[in-house]
């Protein structure tokens, strides 16, 4: 009688430990990852001409070179490849979306720039705009810094989309649905619009819902179209709704359970920032106060807003930079912004408030608004507008880290119009009174009405970029069950 002996054979593998006697071992091993399927790879080696990336090969003793993806020599058995990973990169790491910046920056540098585009586009649905506006924590954390300076990651992005949309590229093409379920989503902005590609790649049907008559949210309405030109946002969306998303613009939606009697399987709040919050002094609430917010929409809808000739912002974001620019193209002769913090301390970048205030902008560093006062009548005559006085001060970091007015210092600064932006929330005020307290459990996005999931997309756009990436996979885990 013969006997079968089995053996396994287990590549890329090491002994870590033995222990035990004759007949009775037990074996430690530690196998590396290949990163390749081989049930999927047939050692064609067509991978190998594609990858952009080289390193020594320790096979040779460093003598020559290979590729990242490798069969460490041609009767290798088996004749899979395997891919080298030394780690993820801190760029990476530190993007809430994960961006693959060095497989597109390799790309990049053997000019295949329309492959460089798709390789962006799997993880962000909107290079065109991340590549003008995005806060870049990536390039905070590059490692080149160390040597020299950081790379210029965002503005590679952005050469990369602007390059292959100008010369042309293949086109999208729309993807086939292969499953029955219909999704949909309420508001098309960074976060709605990732949702929404990425269930259509997954094979679901998706309708976007949106509020207003045109789609992007407050990439749209929040950012002035001299950062952002409204056609190089729409480009990226395009490329979205090729893939078979449905938009239905001028549809406000006030009961999401309607949707799922509507047919829809499952729905996803994705109304964003719109709110403003409320100006925290005396005289805050006043008529002449207006949110940042709603200003840019209006200019950003093609509405013209009156500011008047002197105009006062208060805060040190973009958001703020972006208001006081603006007021400048809508007429205003004078413009004060005020920074609590020093530059280097607050959200806008250093280029950004250099920008506004080589267009005349008056930077307040150092200043906080202490109140608004009383509107009068500007030189006590009805026939000349309304104008109303800011009180401001010096402001020292006290113990408890917050900057406080120095008593004595007070000032008082007319202005026609005093723009707020200290900051957004998300709300839910627009939908029916049922509705407005949703709230949602941070893992799984989901609300106590099953099938209808919100996410909080307040911040920058590429956290809103991560959250629809988040929403689509835990939409599609809910789906099937």
């Amino acid at each position: 009688m013969l006997s079968v002996i089995h053996i396994a054979l287990m590549t890329n593998t090491e002994v870590l430990s033995l222990k035990g006697e004759a007949g009775n071992f037990t074996a430690t091993v530690r196998q590396q990852p290949r990163y390749v399927d081989l049930d999927k790879c047939t050692g064609c080696g067509d991978c190998v001409e594609v990858c952009p990336i080289t390193l020594p090969d320790p096979y040779e003793e460093g003598l020559t070179s290979r590729k990242t993806i490798y069969r460490l020599y041609s009767q290798a058995i088996p004749s899979g490849f395997a891919i080298d990973k030394i780690g993820v990169a801190p760029c990476r790491d530190a993007c809430p979306i994960g961006q693959r910046a060095q497989g597109y920056i390799a790309l990049v540098r053997e000019r295949r720039y329309e492959e460089a585009l798709r390789l962006i586009q799997k993880d962000n649905p909107f290079p065109s705009v991340c590549g003008r506006t995005c806060h870049h924590p990536c390039e905070g954390k590059c490692n080149r810094a160390l040597i020299d300076e950081t790379v210029g990651i965002m503005a590679i992005k952005r050469f990369v989309a602007d390059y292959t949309y100008a010369y042309g590229r293949k086109p999208v093409e729309r993807v086939p649905r292969t499953r029955p379920e219909w999704i949909a989503v309420v508001g098309s902005g960074p976060a709605g619009l990732t949702a929404a590609q990425d269930a259509v790649k997954m094979g679901y049907r998706v309708t976007v819902f949106e509020a207003l008559p045109v789609a992007g949210g407050l990439m749209r309405t929040g950012i002035p179209a001299h950062r952002l030109p409204k056609g190089i946002l729409q480009r990226d969306i395009d490329d979205i709704l090729a893939l078979g998303v449905e938009l239905k613009l001028n549809t406000p939606i006030t009961d999401p359970t309607q949707l799922l009697a509507d047919g829809y399987d499952a729905v996803f709040m994705a109304t964003g920032t719109f709110k403003e919050e409320r100006l925290d002094i005396e005289g805050g609430d006043l008529p002449v106060v207006g949110p940042a917010i709603d200003i840019l929409r209006e200019v950003n809808l093609g509405g013209i807003v009156d500011v008047g000739q002197r105009v006062v912002v208060i805060g040190s974001g973009i958001t703020a930079v972006d208001a006081a620019a603006v007021s400048v193209r809508m007429g205003a002769k004078e413009v004060y912004l005020f920074l609590l913090r020093p530059r280097g301390e607050v959200p806008a970048y250093e280029w950004e408030i250099d920008e506004v205030e080589r267009e005349g902008v008056g930077l307040m560093q150092g200043y906080t608004v202490t109140r608004i006062l009383e509107v009068e009548e500007r030189s006590g005559d009805p026939s000349q507008g309304k104008v109303v006085k800011v009180e401001y001060a010096e402001a020292e970091l006290s113990r408890s880290r917050q900057y406080k007015p120095i008593a004595g210092t007070e000032a008082v600064l007319e202005a026609d119009t005093v723009i707020s932006a200290v900051g957004r929330s998300s709300g839910l005020a627009f939908l029916d009174p049922p509705f407005q307290s949703l709230e949602s459990d941070p893992q799984t996005l989901e609300t106590d009405y099953p099938g209808i999931f919100i996410g909080d997309s307040k911040g920058f756009i590429v956290n809103a970029i991560a959250l629809g990436h988040k929403a689509a996979s835990v939409i599609d885990r809910y789906l099937q069950g």
